[in-house]
C-alpha cells in the first residue's frame, strides 16, 4: 500500500511580505543566499521545536522567517514548502 503525505505549500512573496512588515529587509537575499533555489522550485522547510531554537545557532532571518510561520498557524515540526516564482 502506497502512503500519502500532503504538504502545504506557501508562496515566497507572501512570506516575504510578512517578514518585511516585522523589519528585515535583508529576508530575500539570506533566504536565496542560503537556499539558492531555481526560479520555478519550491524549498521545503521544517519548524523546528522550541528546544531546536536554543539548541542551535540560527540566524536572525531564520528566526523571523520560523516566528511568521508560526504566527501564521503553522507549529514546531510542521514542514511547509516554500513555493518560488520569479
Amino acid at each position: 500500500m502506497l502512503h500519502k503525505k500532503i504538504y502545504t505549500h506557501i508562496d515566497f512573496y507572501d512570506l516575504l511580505e510578512e517578514v518585511e512588515k516585522i523589519g528585515d529587509e535583508d529576508f530575500e537575499a539570506n533566504f536565496m543566499d542560503v537556499y539558492q533555489p531555481s526560479s520555478d522550485c519550491s524549498i521545503k522547510v521544517s519548524i523546528p521545536s522550541d528546544s531546536e531554537l536554543k539548541e542551535y545557532d540560527w540566524d536572525e532571518w531564520q528566526l523571523e522567517m520560523f516566528s511568521v510561520l508560526r504566527e501564521n498557524g503553522f507549529h514546531p515540526e510542521d514542514s511547509i514548502y516554500i513555493d518560488i516564482g520569479y
